[in-house]
């Protein structure tokens, strides 16, 4: 037997299949940071801002803040500031996730307002990535609106 559940016609193209649903904290968001160092990656949940003051803690960097558009070129030519893999090891850059991310077993990676997304296994985050692991975000506003 022959599966033909992915057949097409030469030219054809087939229409993206559904993502299954996640929660917004189960989302993952690339943000390039820089400092003297150069540039690094932030991977954050979708729902919580990234704490600048939190991630220069964890990377023991002052003067770290988020990269401009022409600074994230600079540093990745080949790759569209837009479209950030969660990935900092594999571009020789440093990366750190917010903790929270790891307590799934996978994340969906988003870039390009959702027009590019991958589902991740967290631990790749830490592993093929090279990410720290830290409490980088700002999670005020959810105990706010808790209360």
């Amino acid at each position: 037997m022959v599966d033909t559940t992915n057949a097409r016609l030469p030219g054809e193209t087939l229409p993206p299949l559904p993502l299954p649903r996640f929660p917004a904290e189960q989302v993952a968001l690339t943000i390039p940071l820089i400092d003297a160092a150069g540039l690094a990656l932030a991977i954050v949940p979708a729902c919580d801002p990234l704490s600048l003051a939190k991630a220069r803690r964890a990377l023991r960097s002052p003067r770290l803040r988020r990269a401009t558009i022409e600074e994230t070129r600079a540093a990745l030519p080949d790759h569209d500031p837009a479209v950030l893999p969660p990935f900092g090891a594999p571009l020789g850059l440093r990366a750190i996730a917010d903790r929270r991310l790891f307590t799934y077993n996978h994340v969906l990676w988003t870039a390009d307002g959702g027009r590019s997304t991958r589902i991740v296994d967290a631990g790749e985050l830490l592993s093929t990535g090279g990410a720290l692991a830290a409490d980088i975000c700002d999670r005020t506003h959810h105990e706010e609106e808790q209360s």
